[in-house]
């Protein structure tokens, strides 16, 4: 073997060889054998050149007894791999090690699947302290908290109603300067409720058979929202199963409460930590955390990598007459290594992609055992192959195609990823707030939600939504329905200029927990998939803070939405409710909440006050109604009144808002209003809180997961 330009090479000797145009005087069917010196690093397809380049028409192969090629021929060639070895289970995992009995498919994950991330961006504006609508991550997962009108709270069963739009959520990594310490270290985002303000939770997610699947446990204030265990309890056995404190997206998309019996939920209501309603200090006796916490468990994402013994013997030998390819079977993931019969200090072959490819045979491959490199031509007497190039256009504009024209590139079938494409309602003046102006929503076909870590996908899937819009020409608020959307201007952002950045001091922040409210009819569904399917290694929490108006509006100077309107204004105006079908086998039962209070027993255990001094944490009574409780104060007076008999104050037959409120005055002192400031979403007396009107129920189509139609008789509520 000799060596051209430090590289080796081969002679090979080809017999039978026809020249392209005979010598003069010398006959066609001559045939000569020729010792070609070629680099053994060359594809064989450069052997067919050389043979051109010396006068010789393209042999259709060459052969031996054993084998033949062609110009294209190719071979099987296994692709780079990890050599994983098996460990014992106390021994830490790596890349290279797996232990006994842990999955194939959970090594893979951990460590050669995409990581699990939250990061808030801003949607392409340059002021990270601009708020986003939703909690993205670079998988797929999506969750919006939604306003919504608190429900009655009177024991007795509601539907699920609409939304009032997604809450502003704000990252708290960009307000460490103005947030207490235990926030900060938690991090997340933080949002803006009132006391006494509902709101629930839209997991707004791809639901076809091949979207991501989700474990996601909910917490308030580290009390588990379908369990009623604590973060750090562990859940029992019952007969023999683990009772299950998570929900499984898709197929649970809304959460609207703590789970307390088959099929009910008491509502999300935010209340004041240190007022004794949350579900937190009810269950603790203590409230330090408040919130929201979301736990969110990833399926393991099958074949990141393919797991072979470690062994070449499914290579085939390209001197094979008819080599047969593709023998190896890889080893059934969803099995630990002692399942597949390995033992510890064995090694696996981790392939991340194809085992194998299809490479050009080269000259070296011509070589036998025996060192002998002679062939025969063999030639077709129908067509004499061409020889041609391509030219450097057709290289551009052909698909990379491999020796045996298959693709050489993988096709990315990574999980799909889906973009919020419901927009939220713009922000609405309350009807509890002095202007007493109705809700106008706007449609909008704009991304209100910022996905975190991920850019935004363009593809929409319509589903049962429970968002809401508004008719143009008139007040009323109708159901989002799967009909085009008409067109809309984006509802108008402040420039960065616009936003000062000026020091307000943030002490007594008051943060707010949760507590249960009126019941509505929901189910919380089994999981109906395997355990073994869950990566509970890539777990992550992230932590919803929850502060008061004030509160918020002190960290991040904006001025906050208006409380919400209840639940009888919501109706008239034309509010919507939801009926969902309800899967008696299939639905969990209530956690363990039997005793925790809702907030109007709270109430009624604590006693409503009628002192005239202001105390948000304490239920007052509105002494001029007598039924509802305050929810405003009136401004310099400081007299306290519901919402609903402030509205009273304003002159009948004034059209103009301003100059009907131009002479308020006080209905206790009578000294005149500067202004009225709202202080906690409505809430009526204990005991005054049923909805006595028809409520319009709003039933989606059966193929978008919801009930059709049934007869009155046969529903609980």
């Amino acid at each position: 073997m000799d060596v051209i330009d430090n590289a080796p090479v081969c002679a090979v000797v080809v017999e039978g060889l026809r020249k392209r145009m005979p010598a003069e005087g010398g006959s066609s069917d001559q045939l000569d054998t020729v010792t070609l010196n070629l680099p053994e690093s060359k594809s064989i397809y450069s052997l067919w050149n050389e043979l051109y380049k010396n006068g010789y028409e393209f042999p259709a192969s060459i052969h031996k007894p054993s084998i033949a090629y062609d110009c294209g021929a190719t071979k099987l060639v296994l692709n780079p791999h990890e050599a994983v070895t098996v460990v014992a289970d106390d021994q830490p995992t790596t890349k290279t090690r797996i232990r006994l009995n842990d999955m194939l498919i959970a090594h893979a994950n951990a460590h050669h699947g995409k990581p699990l991330e939250f990061n808030i961006d801003n949607s392409g504006y340059d002021n990270p302290k601009r708020p986003t609508k939703g909690l993205r991550n670079t998988l797929g997962f999506n969750a919006t908290f939604q306003r919504t009108p608190r429900m009655p709270d009177d024991n007795r069963l509601h539907q699920l109603p609409g939304t009032l739009g997604a809450y502003d959520l704000f990252n708290v990594e960009s307000y460490t300067d103005r947030l207490p310490k235990d926030i900060k270290d938690a991090g997340g985002v933080f949002l803006p409720m009132w006391q006494r303000e509902a709101m629930w939770i839209n997991f707004d997610m791809a639901s076809h058979k091949w979207a991501p699947k989700w474990a996601v446990r909910v917490y308030v204030g580290r009390i588990n929202a379908v369990s009623g265990l604590r973060m750090d309890e562990e859940p029992e056995d019952s007969g023999g199963e683990v009772q299950q404190d998570y929900i499984v997206i898709p197929g649970q998309r809304w959460l609207d409460g703590i789970c307390v019996a088959p099929g009910v939920v008491r509502q999300f209501v935010a209340m004041p930590l240190g007022s004794g309603y949350t579900v937190e200090g009810q269950k603790t006796s203590e409230e330090k955390y408040g919130g929201l916490q979301i736990e969110v468990i990833p399926e393991l994402k099958p074949l990141l990598c393919k797991w072979l013994p470690d062994t070449d013997k499914y290579a085939s030998d390209p001197r094979e007459k008819s080599p047969k390819l593709g023998l190896h079977k890889p080893i059934d993931e969803w099995k630990t290594p002692a399942e597949a019969g390995f033992k510890i200090g064995d090694v696996l072959r981790c392939y991340q992609g194809p085992v194998d490819r299809r490479e050009p045979v080269t000259i070296k491959d011509l070589l036998d055992t025996k060192g002998d490199t002679a062939w025969k031509a063999h030639y077709h007497d129908v067509t004499i192959p061409v020889h041609r190039s391509l030219t450097p256009d057709e290289t551009k504009s052909r698909p990379a195609l491999g020796w045996s024209g298959a693709w050489l590139g993988e096709v990315d079938r990574s999980a799909p990823r889906l973009a919020l494409r419901n927009g939220a309602p713009a922000r609405n003046s309350s009807p509890h707030t002095p202007s007493m102006a109705p809700p106008l929503y706007k449609t909008s076909n704009q991304d209100d939600g910022v996905t975190l870590g991920v850019s935004s996908s363009k593809t929409s899937v319509k589903m049962a939504s429970r968002i809401m819009k508004a008719d143009s020409q008139t007040s009323s608020i109708t159901p989002a329905t799967k009909a085009p959307q008409p067109k809309v201007e984006p509802e108008p952002q402040p420039s960065d200029e616009q936003v000062i950045d000026i020091d307000i001091e943030t002490t007594n922040l008051k943060a707010m927990g949760l507590a249960a409210g009126g019941k509505l009819v929901q189910d919380i569904y089994k999981d109906p998939y395997p355990p073994k399917i869950w990566n509970y290694a890539a777990a992550r929490t992230i932590y919803v803070h929850i502060l008061d108006p004030l509160s918020c509006e002190k960290v991040t100077h904006m001025v906050p939405i208006p409380p919400p309107m209840d639940a009888k204004t919501y109706t008239e105006k034309g509010g919507q409710f939801y009926v969902v079908e309800e899967k008696v086998d299939e639905r969990l039962e209530g956690g363990d909440f039997e005793g925790v209070k809702s907030v109007s027993q709270m109430d009624k255990q604590i006693g409503v006050t009628t002192e005239p001094e202001f105390d948000p944490m304490k239920p007052k009574q509105c002494t001029t109604c007598l039924i509802r409780l305050c929810d405003c104060i009136i401004r310099p007076c400081d007299h306290q009144f519901c919402n609903v008999c402030i509205k009273k104050l304003e002159k009948e037959g004034e059209p103009d808002p301003i100059l009907a409120r131009k002479d308020w005055k006080c209905p206790q002192c009578g000294q005149g209003v500067s202004h009225v400031a709202g202080f906690s979403a409505p809430m009526n007396l204990p005991g005054e809180e049923p909805l006595k009107m028809k409520v319009p129920v709003h039933v989606m189509e059966i193929n978008d997961g919801r009930v059709g139609f049934r007869s009155v008789q046969k529903t609980r509520i």
